[in-house]
């Protein structure tokens, strides 16, 4: 769209208009019978999924996007190596948190935004030498959707312990979800299970990670390790980022 300056026609993407408390860009909309319409700037939706963003510009005409974030899973804990009766397994990561679908309007949105996508952790190495300690896991990252003062976070789930001599390993704990700036519906995630043992020389059964919150399509936690095995990884975060 253009507008006359007197002289010629210039091109209006650097005007701004008030709104009673703010200069916004212009929008123009008509009524359909049911609902106003946005018939200007015209804009094309699209998506980004699981594409990380460092002060990426917000979208020239988007009326807002729709937030999709979860953490990633913790990895599992590695098993104490094999050397006496006593065998101990590592123990399962945690799940991701999760912050459920969420639609932010462009007039709470900055003029740039960044999107983070947690990586999974890893699973801890299992023990070497005959009665052994294994290794933990390591932590999953947090995924993140930051825009002026709004900050969605969901946290990755913690890593789940070795085995060792000394007992099982300890499930990690579940991812934490927060919001500043903003509401939305914000679900943890669940804690990975403490390793098994067995007394007698068998092979203790593996820890569970930590489930998936509900809703959220990825960030399980890693299993762990059973007889000198190692712990599983866990599952990498999610973002899905709507533009409309």
């Amino acid at each position: 769209m253009k507008l006359w300056n007197g002289t010629a026609f210039v091109d209006v993407s650097a005007l701004k208009v008030w709104n009673g408390s703010a200069f916004v860009d212009p929008e123009a909309y008509i009524w359909d019978g049911s609902q106003f319409v946005k018939v200007w700037p015209t804009f094309t939706p699209f998506n980004e999924e699981n594409i990380n963003r460092t002060d990426q510009p917000v979208p020239v005409g988007a009326s807002g996007c729709w937030v999709t974030v979860g953490g990633a899973g913790g990895g599992g804990g590695g098993s104490q190596a094999a050397g006496s009766q006593n065998r101990r397994g590592g123990a399962g990561g945690g799940s991701g948190a999760f912050i459920a679908r969420v639609w932010i309007p462009i007039a709470a949105l900055g003029t740039t935004y960044t999107v983070a996508v947690g990586a999974k952790g890893t699973g801890g190495a299992g023990g070497t030498t005959a009665g052994g300690a294994a290794s933990a896991g390591t932590n999953g990252g947090a995924s993140q959707f930051i825009s002026g003062s709004i900050t969605l976070t969901a946290g990755g789930g913690l890593k789940g312990g070795g085995g060792s001599s000394s007992g099982v390993g300890v499930g990690g704990a579940g991812g934490t979800a927060t919001a500043t700036g903003f509401t939305a519906t914000l679900v943890n995630g669940n804690a990975g299970e403490n390793g098994n043992q067995t007394t007698n020389g068998s092979t203790p059964l593996p820890a569970l990670g930590g489930a998936r919150p509900t809703g959220h399509p990825a960030g399980r936690g890693g299993a762990g390790g059973s007889n000198l095995i190692a712990g599983v990884a866990g599952e990498d975060g999610y973002t899905l980022i709507e533009w409309v």
